[in-house]
């Protein structure tokens, strides 16, 4: 896995390639436990104050539900939902990723009210 601002390139007896720089995204998890959600984001950088979105999936993409503040632990969190079957994920803005990070977002999550 590369780090922030990873530069690769390629050499062979006869051609060098020039350097590609790498941009990664941060390691963003959303998960239930007990009954409550836990939000994470892990990188080398610290997202302390910084926020990510609580999304749902509805008939036209991804619809934000709720702005959540990070803190040095993971962030855990009550929503209410409509009944029936909701798709939801956390997704870190470019803004809040910083330089050398491109966006973030979590595996989909699926609950059932």
């Amino acid at each position: 896995m590369p780090t922030i601002e990873t530069s690769y390139e390629a050499t062979s007896l006869a051609e060098h390639t020039p350097a590609l720089a790498i941009n990664v995204r941060p390691r963003v998890t959303l998960a239930r436990s007990r009954g409550r959600f836990v939000a994470r984001v892990l990188s080398a950088a610290s997202y302390e104050g910084h926020f990510v979105l609580l999304q749902r999936r509805g008939a036209h993409g991804w619809k934000t539900i709720r702005r959540i503040k990070l803190s040095q632990r993971p962030r855990k969190f009550d929503v209410k939902l409509a009944h029936g079957l909701s798709r939801l994920r956390v997704f870190l803005p470019r803004a809040q990723a910083g330089a050398g990070y491109l966006p973030g977002f979590s595996k989909t999550v699926l609950v059932r009210q």
